[in-house]
């Protein structure tokens, strides 16, 4: 789908700090993604490590920037009534 291939040189593993600058993603936005379970982290001593190819299988799985546009256009439904927001 969506080629995220990082350089070689980049580490296996990302740190909160290191992915943040990368993607230029807040922190708070980052640990939120982590709590949901959308991304997996693991801890090591105090670090929280997020390991590169979590990070593309993610990325990979999020919607395309028109995909996102033509779902924000669509009229929501009411999920327990059914009728249209």
């Amino acid at each position: 789908m969506f080629s995220h291939n990082l350089p070689a040189d980049v580490a296996e593993f990302y740190t909160i700090d290191r992915l943040t600058s990368a993607y230029s993603v807040s922190r708070s936005t980052l640990y939120e993604i982590l709590r949901s379970g959308a991304l997996k982290a693991i801890k090591l001593g105090t670090r929280t490590l997020i390991r590169r190819s979590d990070i593309e299988a993610w990325l990979d799985a999020q919607p395309s920037y028109l995909e996102s546009l033509n779902a924000a256009r669509q009229p929501r439904r009411n999920v327990r009534s059914g009728a249209t927001a």
